[in-house]
């Protein structure tokens, strides 16, 4: 396996199943800093369970998601400056929101901002949520469902510290083809829902 260097990106991908729909949310990451010598699959893996860990990225993201959304595997992959093989996990969750989303284009949005203006310097995060009052009330977010967003928004603007290994920095990533970042140094979940236009394969849609 390729040894670890400071500045390399990994892609974490979360991927799972809502109404017959696949659903995959990424999130970036850049290697800010290096304990030891471990290589790709070592700190990739460590990524995962760190991801993973009680109260982390992993568990807010299930908090914002319905009951009958699931989590089947995390992906992450180092990309830059060589592409190697992923590490792939298989939490087998669900969501932990407990009413069931009737349809997967309805998300609630965590934004994503770094200190400088301009398009490059902002991003954001879709999430299917429930449609049922509990979560969304004239097109917005209940006080409940907001708050577990909010918990979720903090967590995608957290850096990842592995321990023993090192730690990575959340960023969005300036297109496929530069090597140009963006720390990201800001996040808000928003108010309001939006209704996305999935493209679909062989599902009839």
């Amino acid at each position: 396996m390729a040894a670890v260097n400071l500045g390399d990106k990994i892609l974490v991908t979360f991927v799972g199943e809502l109404l017959g729909q696949r659903i995959m949310n990424t999130f970036w990451y850049q290697v800010s800093a290096i304990t030891g010598t471990p290589n790709t699959a070592t700190f990739g893996s460590a990524l995962i369970t760190q991801i993973k860990t009680a109260g982390g990225l992993m568990d807010s993201y299930l908090d914002c998601i319905a009951q009958n959304q699931s989590l089947d595997q995390i992906w992450a992959q180092f990309i830059e400056p060589t592409r190697v093989v992923k590490s792939i996990n298989l939490p087998a969750e669900a969501g932990t929101w407990p009413v069931d989303a009737d349809t997967a284009n309805i998300s609630g949005v965590v934004t994503r901002r770094g200190d400088l203006a301009g398009r490059k310097n902002i991003g954001s995060v879709h999430v299917p949520v429930s449609t049922d009052p509990t979560a969304i009330i004239a097109g917005s977010l209940s006080a409940a469902l907001k708050a577990k967003f909010d918990a979720f928004a903090t967590d995608v603007g957290s850096v990842q510290t592995l321990a023993g290994i090192g730690s990575c920095n959340p960023i969005i990533r300036n297109g496929p083809l530069t090597t140009d970042v963006t720390v990201i140094t800001s996040t808000v979940a928003q108010t309001t829902v939006r209704t996305m236009r999935r493209r679909t394969l062989s599902v009839g849609i």
